[in-house]
């Protein structure tokens, strides 16, 4: 017996990153611009490291709920690993650009 369904699920997740896409368009292309350049500089990039990046260039990430950057690495990303570098040393994915063609907030 299965407690939860896993396309359910799925669409449901799906269908709130797409409407969030459209209500945050802005900090998410800043966001995605950002994952972009420091994953091609350094191979690797961590959500982490894009919300540290995008308070640093004057954005308040801290004004939104933080699940926004899930839109960032939904597509053209892959999980590589995680670092201990969320609250308390939890684990936070590491990601590596696998769509080379991917040009969002890229410059």
């Amino acid at each position: 017996m299965k407690l939860f369904d896993d396309e359910a699920e799925s669409t449901a997740r799906d269908s709130a990153l797409t409407l969030l896409q459209a209500t945050r368009a802005d900090i998410i292309a800043k966001a995605m611009g950002i994952a972009v350049r420091l994953a091609k500089k350094n191979g690797s990039v961590t959500s982490t490291e894009v919300l540290e990046r995008l308070r640093d260039e004057g954005c308040d990430p801290d004004q939104f709920d933080k699940r926004f950057i899930g839109v960032i690495f939904r597509y053209g990303w892959k999980r590589i690993g995680f670092k201990p570098l969320g609250s308390h040393k939890r684990p936070v994915s590491v990601w590596q650009l696998c769509a080379p063609a991917l040009k969002v907030g890229d410059g």
